[in-house]
């Protein structure tokens, strides 16, 4: 954190993971350019080039990061 705050640079990355869009449970998972967009709306003066991403893309893009699984987190009722 006191890199980041001495460098003044600040990246903005959200990792969404979500479950298949064929789930009977969960039958609307939120679009990822949709969450993008919100994003972009929110934090422009932040970092105007936020991204959203999954477990599949870190493996693609190469960030300093590993994720090796995803829970489901319970919602209230």
């Amino acid at each position: 954190a006191r890199r980041a705050i001495e460098t003044g640079a600040w990246r903005v990355v959200l990792h969404l993971e979500q479950p298949d869009a064929n789930s009977l449970l969960h039958s609307n998972p939120m679009a990822p350019s949709n969450v993008l967009l919100k994003l972009r709306q929110k934090l422009k003066a932040m970092d105007p080039d936020p991204v959203v991403m999954d477990m599949g893309e870190t493996l693609e893009n190469n960030v300093p990061w590993k994720v090796h699984e995803a829970q489901v987190v319970p919602q209230d009722e």
